[in-house]
């Protein structure tokens, strides 16, 4: 069997995080950890090789370059990940565009063949952007997308409904970090149906205020985007088959095609596997519509 190689391009407060959660789980044979500072690629991945005397283990971690990602399953890319609290999303999209520019044909030079898992943001856009430069195959793009998005809106619900967020099953669709489309009608709690005394309203926009406030005094959410990020990089490791919230590529699914948008896809080794469509109410639809128009016009931008 292959050893399952993961690299993390840029491993500052994201990407650091992310690299730890892959060592506490134990999720990968060799880690290699690449940044703009090499320094503190060493540094990253000596602290974490440090943590193995405690936590046990045998993966490899080290730092690299680009071209360690050559024969890696699955490359992750965080840089700028983290946005500047209140930039306009063009100012957000011109730097960040312009960086997955520079890296994407890079790691693509190496003969890299894996899955490129997207975590920069905006991540809708990031994701189409990256398959545009690499001439992957679609599946093989995942963008972080409303990952953590769906993650809070579980964790709220659960709060709400004094359960295990692990009960709650909850989606949240169309463009991260834009006005989300919630299919309230597909959330289960324990299998039934999401009780109507639940005010959805509050729980949504709880969910929204308590991740701005965040972002606003810690920088970012890197303990819950890196869990969200991780669970994408397991499912496509072990080929689990599971059903997670992501950007990905449409062919026609929701009414759209040759646009990355945030859905329900089934994850395995070969990225997505297929996309999950719900039923959405008229309203949902229009939400979803809006989103993926609104995107297209930040494509022209970006081209």
């Amino acid at each position: 069997m292959a050893a399952k190689k993961v690299a993390i391009l840029g491993v500052g407060q994201i990407g650091g995080t992310l690299a730890h959660h892959l060592v506490l789980r134990n999720l990968c044979d060799e880690l290699v950890l690449v940044d703009a500072d090499p320094r503190l690629a060493r540094a990253q991945a000596a602290d974490l090789r440090h943590s193995l005397g405690v936590l046990g283990g045998r993966t490899r971690i080290r730092s690299g370059t680009y071209y360690d990602c050559d024969d890696a399953q699955v490359c992750v890319l965080t840089v700028s990940a983290n946005p500047a609290p209140n930039a306009p999303r063009l100012d957000q999209l011109d730097r960040s565009a312009t960086t997955v520019g520079r890296i994407v044909p890079t790691v693509m030079a190496t003969g890299f063949s894996g899955v490129l898992v997207v975590l920069t943001d905006p991540s809708d856009l990031m994701a189409w952007l990256s398959h545009q430069l690499s001439d992957l195959p679609p599946e093989r793009v995942i963008g972080l997308g409303t990952s953590l998005d769906a993650a809070r809106l579980r964790s709220h619900l659960a709060e709400a409904l004094d359960t295990d967020p692990a009960a709650v099953e909850a989606w949240v669709l169309g463009d991260a970090g834009t006005e989300p489309v919630i299919p309230w009608s597909r959330v289960r709690v324990n299998g039934n149906p999401l009780p109507e005394t639940v005010d959805r309203e509050a729980v949504a926009n709880t969910a929204a205020d308590t991740a701005y406030n965040l972002i606003q005094v810690k920088g970012s959410a890197a303990f819950a985007m890196a869990a969200a990020a991780a669970d994408i990089v397991d499912a496509v490791l072990s080929d689990r088959h599971k059903t997670l919230c992501v950007s990905a590529a449409l062919h026609g699914e929701y009414g759209q095609d040759d646009i990355f948008l945030s859905v329900p896809a089934v994850i395995g080794s070969g990225g997505v596997e297929r996309i999950v469509e719900l039923e959405l109410t008229p309203e949902e639809t229009r939400h979803m519509d809006k989103a993926a128009r609104e995107l297209c016009q930040y494509m022209i931008d970006i081209i």
